[in-house]
């Protein structure tokens, strides 16, 4: 039985209030699964073999400078990292134009220090969602080789709007609005769906497909928290064309049930001493573990490697000083960061003073804000147990490493408000390569890369 829309689960969460099962940081985790039974064991005839993948697993090969690629004054330094290919030729969400960018490979994959590396040829582009108010492609899946599915999140309390995906045709220019929208929910329930699945995609395995999908090869979604009514946590679900809403979930975590992260962060406090939560939804670490703050998620990539399997989000959090005030003054990062304590709780700060927090000294003495790259590996099994709804959506654990910091790539120093971020996963399962868009890296940090890790 698959599970049919979100909202039986939307509607359990916030009943429930728990928090799933989630693993923990580190190599330790993957060695759970080298011989694993699916969840339907007699229909798949045989144990898996396959172990689940690591970031051990994963050893730079190469791979492209992404270019700047101006068009109309904007350039591609600050893409959302969705790739995708089909017959030799990638689709991307091009940037702050909103644009989606057709690129070709030169002749050879550059290796060595990655500002040596070529760059990809820039060719055709389109501009979807002209006629929708604040949504823009920030994903792209080829669905032949003039026609992009593309996708979109929201805004800032923008509101929801059904008309999230589209099919935008490169060569015609012509383009198709999906609406989506599920009736079960209100308007809330229905925002969190596109928050939830627009914004990435990831192709679906087609053996996986036919087997607990419903044949739906699309993977639909990346999660993440960005704004209230955000995903606490990745989210994926599978999707075809002829579907009006998101039919099949695989993963998602509402507010009540947010993923699990490191423990290591904590919150401002009051001059007696007591911890400020600004955020309801915010939780202190407990004894096992933390809790999915803010942080961003890329789009996954779904390994089908034959001796390897698992499904591969890069996820950017923050560790030590959050404030929920941090949110562009003096001293503040992303993610509500604190990366300059002694900047942001004084009058340094000169932000506007959001909530009076340059009117508290106390807190200087926390530890600063630092970014933290990270992957999240979901073993397929427990997928499938969720799409037959043997597991809750938020009980699939994640198994958490570091992204490997190669020295070959040009990494931006730490202690910037920015910093060089992995963006995108995709699966080239023609040349069997992971390849991870990562921002920030060439050409004084401004531009991307897009690089490419064969598994050993």
């Amino acid at each position: 039985m698959l599970r049919l829309s979100l909202s039986c689960a939307l509607l359990l969460a916030a009943a429930i209030g728990g928090a799933g099962c989630d693993g923990g940081d580190g190599g330790a985790d993957a060695g759970e699964a080298d011989a694993r039974v699916g969840p339907d064991a007699s229909d798949a005839g045989e144990v898996s073999r396959r172990r689940l993948v690591s970031a051990d697993d994963l050893r730079l090969v190469g791979g492209f400078r992404v270019p700047a690629a101006v068009i109309d004054g904007d350039n591609t330094r600050y893409l959302s990292g969705s790739f995708d290919r089909l017959n030799g030729k990638w689709i991307a969400n091009h940037g702050v134009s909103g644009r989606i960018i057709e690129y070709t490979e030169p002749a050879a994959m550059g290796s060595g220090p990655s500002d040596t590396w070529p760059e990809l040829v820039p060719g055709r582009d389109g501009l979807p969602f002209t006629t929708v108010d604040r949504v823009s492609a920030s994903a792209v899946l080829w669905l032949d080789e003039d026609r992009v599915l593309c996708s979109g999140r929201k805004s800032y309390r923008s509101g929801f709007e059904p008309r999230w995906a589209a099919i935008f045709d490169l060569a015609t220019g012509e383009e198709t609005l999906l609406h989506l929208e599920d009736p079960s929910l209100d308007e809330r329930g229905n925002f969190h769906v596109q928050q939830a699945f627009a914004g990435g995609f990831a192709r679906i395995p087609r053996a996986f497909a036919d087997r607990h999908t419903g044949g739906r090869t699309i993977g639909i979604g990346r999660g993440g928290y960005d704004v209230l009514g955000s995903p606490l946590g990745p989210a994926l679900g599978a999707f075809d064309l002829e579907d009006e809403r998101v039919e099949v979930v695989l993963l998602d975590h509402p507010n009540a049930n947010p993923a699990r992260r490191d423990p290591d962060y904590q919150y401002p406090v009051d001059e007696a001493g007591e911890t400020i939560h600004q955020l309801p939804i915010w939780r202190d670490p407990d004894e096992v573990d933390g809790f999915w703050q803010a942080g961003d998620v890329g789009s996954a990539a779904w390994i089908d490697h034959e001796a390897l399997t698992g499904v591969m989000f890069p996820v950017s959090q923050g560790r030590g000083a959050l404030d929920y005030r941090a949110q562009g003054d003096g001293g503040s990062g992303a993610y509500f960061t604190v990366l300059d304590p002694e900047t942001f709780y004084s009058p340094a700060s000169s932000g506007g003073n959001r909530a009076g927090h340059e009117d508290e000294p106390w807190n200087r003495a926390m530890p600063p804000a630092r970014y933290h790259r990270g992957l999240y590996v979901y073993d397929p099994d427990e997928l499938a147990e969720v799409a037959a709804g043997a597991r809750e959506p938020w009980e699939c654990t994640a198994h958490r490493f570091d992204f490997p910091l190669d020295a070959d790539i040009s990494w931006q120093p730490e202690g910037g408000r920015s910093f060089s971020q992995v963006r995108g996963l995709y699966w080239d399962d023609e040349r069997q390569l992971v390849w991870a868009a990562i921002t920030h890296v060439w050409d004084d940090h401004r531009f991307a890369v897009l690089a490419a890790y064969r598994l050993e």
